[in-house]
């Protein structure tokens, strides 16, 4: 893994932005949101329930690059493994993207934290099975705080017991996303992701140490300062994947050639069919009123 630069320098490589439409990467400024002396802990007001606007993609022929375990997406080697877990991941930009603008912060940060948490995988508990959940995973008493409401209730730290029920909860509703929001804010992948931009809004205001940024201040808090310097080196790294655009095209030549059949909703499809039928399912999630 890189070794972690100063964040200013990090930044100034990587905040530049792809030139490749395909991957949902707006070339225009991003819009300012909302302002950084503001601590916002109650979840958006307007109902993200669950609504058809886009039927669920069919898939047949479908290979995937890399396969999910119980600790995230593995791989045979590191460069396939990352490529498995960022094409998970692409499946979500466009609600990371609206995130990072609501909350100004950096392009793709959020969606670096979905990799390093989930590679991606938005039904995987955390690994522990301590009670953390969600394609950003977040610990029920950090979700209770930040207003998501949580499977019966849970508001501690970590429990063996609840991150059983979860499992549980999963398996009994077929991994079907649609209805565990239902018993869980942190299966909704716009209000997990959202409290995530709402917690790093709050935590960068938070006193910071000489020579830290305010945006390395969030991330310890939100990662816990025993697991900071592992963790901001990963979401480092990731930010800097994510806007690497010959990396990008690696992954769509990588993920074509292994889906020479694939069909999407009985039509030939591709990588940019496969991203986009997954980030259409946002809009059923509300994403156009976020």
């Amino acid at each position: 893994m890189h070794s972690v630069l100063t964040y200013s320098l990090i930044l100034f490589l990587i905040s530049g932005p792809i030139s490749v439409n395909k991957f949902n990467v707006q070339r225009k400024a991003p819009v300012q949101g909302l302002a950084t002396n503001t601590c916002q802990k109650s979840k958006p007001g307007k109902n993200f329930s669950y609504k058809v606007i886009h039927k669920e993609p069919v898939m047949e022929n479908l290979r995937m690059i890399g396969k999910v375990t119980k600790c995230g997406v593995d791989a045979v080697d590191s460069q396939t493994k990352n490529m498995g877990r960022v094409l998970r991941a692409l499946r979500f930009q466009n609600i990371s993207e609206k995130v990072e603008k609501k909350y100004n912060l950096p392009k793709n940060l959020v969606l670096a934290m979905v990799i390093q948490e989930t590679g991606g995988a938005d039904m995987l508990p955390n690994c522990l099975d301590d009670g953390g959940i969600g394609i950003c995973h977040m610990q029920g008493s950090t979700a209770s705080d930040f207003g998501l409401k949580t499977y019966k209730g849970f508001n501690l730290l970590k429990s063996k017991t609840h991150g059983r029920m979860l499992r549980s909860l999963i398996e009994k509703n077929n991994y079907d996303r649609k209805k565990l929001i239902q018993h869980d804010d942190r299966f909704h992948p716009i209000l997990n992701l959202d409290a995530v931009g709402r917690m790093l809004s709050c935590y960068r205001k938070r006193r910071k140490k000489a020579g830290e940024t305010d945006i390395q201040v969030a991330i310890k808090h939100y990662a816990g300062a025993y697991n900071y310097r592992h963790y901001w080196r990963n979401v480092v790294f990731f930010r800097k994947t994510l806007n690497d655009e010959k990396f990008l095209q690696s992954l769509e030549k990588e993920f074509n050639k292994r889906n020479p059949n694939l069909k999407i909703n009985g039509k030939a499809g591709d990588f940019d069919g496969y991203i986009n039928a997954h980030q259409e399912q946002n809009l059923n999630y509300g994403l156009a009123a976020y």
